[in-house]
């Protein structure tokens, strides 16, 4: 869990109230993580997977779904981990820890998930379990 001090891995251009969302608490601790780094990590895991344990025949199954697109679907498959807590940006998740939910606030969440939902119109890349995304 990441606490009060910045990661070296946060994302170059990341808003103070993007960085203010957040996915995990441990509870009694104070300690959260935030939600871009979920997110991020939740999608190197599943490109991982993808490349070193999901069976021939799974992977096969999913790519003929994108017309047989085998990085395709490794794409697709590492875009929807990546985006698949998306829900916690928004209010009705972030008061469920008063500490967190405070933060969440002078952050700007509301703008800022208002305005990041806005802003990406597509996903211009996913590599090595990393996502990027277009405006």
């Amino acid at each position: 869990m990441i606490g009060a001090t910045p990661d070296p891995g946060l994302p170059a251009g990341l808003s103070p109230a993007a960085r203010a969302v957040w996915a995990k608490s441990e509870q009694g601790t104070g300690a959260w993580l935030p939600l871009w780094r979920h997110m991020a990590d939740s999608g190197a895991v599943a490109g991982l997977l993808w490349d070193s344990w999901a069976p021939e025949n799974v992977r096969e199954l999913i790519a003929a779904v994108v017309e047989g697109d085998r990085e395709r679907a490794r794409a697709v498959v590492v875009w929807l981990a990546a985006t698949h807590d998306v829900g916690k940006a928004t209010p009705a998740f972030a008061c469920q820890v008063d500490g967190l939910a405070g933060r969440v606030e002078q952050g700007g969440e509301a703008a800022a998930v208002r305005g990041a939902l806005g802003a990406v119109s597509s996903v211009s890349s996913v590599s090595e379990g990393a996502v990027s995304l277009r405006a």
